[in-house]
């Protein structure tokens, strides 16, 4: 198991010294160790380290030291290891040191000296458990990348009806998906395997074996055969080779073999599962592909065969069915990273939430935390609805938790703030890239911090409003006129604001998304409006917030008729004790 190293930095040897048995006596050979007296010194081992390709858990750093002071070392430090935890441990310091560290490097913690040893061990515990937190969620947002990345590549393969087209594009695609050097792609054809295309090292691009003669072709079978063999008896035995069943209902269409030939690359669990959901989708689209090549022989022969166009459409539904199911377990893993509707009703037992997905999953998702006598309510609309809204749901539900629970910040405008950061970051692309770009990956949200101890409410934006009804009047406290992630210019600079309202008995306070507003009904076909909204909000405000819930769903189902759906819908009301 790999432990965490410790830099503890300190120009004096014997405060190091003590540092080293304390941590070593508290930890017993977990965690490892490295000394520097002084901050030129602390760099020089950042570097080295870095160079190894190691990365440092937690920096212990004194402040006054010759040289390099400790709050500009932690600062360079964070530079080279963002996800690095420092803690200031020191007798004297100044404000804006401690300031600084806190803006420029997050400090983690700042503790005094003499320290005292329980206090201190306990507070490193802590820092390594927060470290290594952040790796697994830095792991799991590569994987929702990757799985956002597989969602598109997938439709691309699926979309393919040219077996020769299919084959190409699909070993294309493994390739790019998984990094791998080099690709064989194997297929059953007239009851035997044989070697249909495979790529050289570094080559993406599909070699379709033209120029082999068939003997030259069986070798090759022969032996990658052998090899994917023991890579299936054996899956997890090597890092830089893997392969995969090409298959679908129990019927074998062949293998795909990926290898890395050079360099430090090696095949982790995520690329295996990408590689096997990749071929379970190559085989439906095999069989597709299959299936359109008989229907245009068939064509031709038969002249549109009645019979021949029934079974094949029998077929394409059940692949179909076997595609929506896949979507119907989507949408399992997407509840599970929403909290429980029972836990809203514990903290506030007057309450409903009313969510309608458009497509099975949602790109519109609540979301809320409860900590101390605070109570953290969210409604979040991300872009797009279906598929890629859900995804864009899981890594907005990441990062709230990781703000809110980890870094324990629950200021409206600061939460918003680090969550466009994420958001973009999560994106790949910068706000000067933003600008090229005619559409805007990100989500609108309205979010409000309750606090039970003051009765206040503190409500911060991103395009959406927070409504309040109190004694027969509608009051609106506006969002910020921008979107969390990508913005066109003219809004992308805009600073999230949080406004305050006293809380007082009965009030009722109501966070939603557009879904609603904009639902096309009626006997124009028009949209719902917010206006139509307000108007039965302030009806409805004396009943029992779970009736307002049904009755809501009630107006909006006599509106829509026989209308699609539009959007998402989300709608959140509670009623303040």
């Amino acid at each position: 198991m790999k432990k965490n190293l410790i830099l503890c930095v300190d120009d004096e040897k014997i405060i190091l010294n003590s540092l080293e048995d304390q941590i070593m006596n508290w930890f017993k050979g977990r965690v490892e160790i490295e000394l520097a007296e002084g901050g030129e010194e602390g760099l020089e081992i950042l570097e080295e380290l870095r160079a190894e390709g190691r990365e440092v858990s937690v920096i212990i750093c004194d402040q006054v030291m010759p040289g390099i002071k400790g709050d500009e070392f932690m600062v360079a430090a964070h530079r080279m290891m963002p996800d690095t935890v420092n803690i200031l441990l020191t007798g004297q310091t100044s404000l804006e040191a401690v300031r600084r560290v806190i803006n420029e490097a997050n400090l983690y913690r700042y503790l005094i000296k003499p320290w005292d040893e329980d206090d201190l061990m306990l507070t490193l515990e802590k820092a390594i458990k927060s470290y290594n937190q952040s790796q697994e969620l830095t792991e799991s947002n590569v994987y929702t990348k990757l799985l956002r990345t597989l969602n598109r590549q997938a439709r691309e393969i699926s979309s393919e009806i040219k077996t020769e087209q299919l084959i190409d594009k699909f070993l294309t695609i493994a390739l790019e998906c998984t990094e791998a050097q080099r690709g064989v792609l194997i297929l059953r054809e007239k009851g035997n395997y044989r070697v249909v295309a495979m790529s050289g090292a570094g080559q993406l691009s599909a070699n379709r074996l033209t120029n082999f003669s068939q003997q030259e072709i069986d070798l090759l079978t022969s032996h990658f055969l052998d090899n994917i063999d023991l890579l299936l008896d054996a899956q997890q035995g090597n890092a830089r080779q893997m392969a995969a069943r090409i298959e679908y209902q129990n019927q074998n269409y062949g293998f795909i073999y990926l290898e890395v030939v050079m360099g430090k690359h090696q095949f982790n669990a995520h690329h295996r599962e990408m590689l096997e959901m990749l071929a379970s989708q190559a085989a439906i689209s095999i069989e597709n592909a299959r299936l359109y090549g008989e229907i245009e022989h068939n064509a031709q022969a038969l002249k549109q065969e009645k019979d021949v166009v029934e079974s094949v459409k029998a077929q394409l539904e059940e692949v179909n069915e076997d595609l929506t199911d896949s979507i119907r377990y989507a949408q399992r893993i997407q509840k599970a990273f929403l909290p429980p509707l029972e836990s809203l009703s514990e903290y506030l037992a007057d309450s409903f939430v009313l969510l309608r997905p458009r497509d099975i999953v949602s790109g519109d998702f609540y979301w809320w935390h409860h900590t101390g006598d605070s109570t953290i309510l969210g409604a979040v609309d991300c872009t797009g609805h279906g598929v890629p809204g859900a995804l864009m749901s899981v890594i907005g539900a990441n990062f709230l938790n990781q703000i809110v629970s980890e870094y324990a910040i629950f200021d409206p405008e600061v939460i918003l703030n680090y969550l466009d950061i994420r958001v973009q970051g999560a994106l790949g692309k910068s706000r000067g890239e933003s600008r090229q770009r005619q559409a805007y990956d990100g989500m609108d949200l309205a979010l409000c911090v309750l606090e039970h101890d003051t009765r206040l409410l503190k409500f911060a934006g991103a395009n959406r409003p927070l409504y309040i009804v109190r004694e027969g009047q509608l009051f609106e406290l506006a969002g910020t006129k921008r979107s969390i992630g990508h913005n066109p210019i003219d809004t992308a600079y805009l600073n999230f604001e949080s406004k305050t309202w006293e809380l007082a008995s009965g009030d009722c306070i109501y966070l939603f998304s557009d879904g609603l507003p904009d639902q096309f009904g009626g006997e124009q076909h028009k949209k719902f409006s917010l206006r139509r909204f307000k108007e039965i909000l302030l009806q409805l405000s004396s009943h029992p917030m779970s009736e307002q819930g049904l009755l809501i769903n009630m107006l909006l189902e006599d509106w829509r008729k026989d209308v699609r759906q539009t959007d998402d819908i989300l709608v959140i009301g509670l009623r303040w004790p």
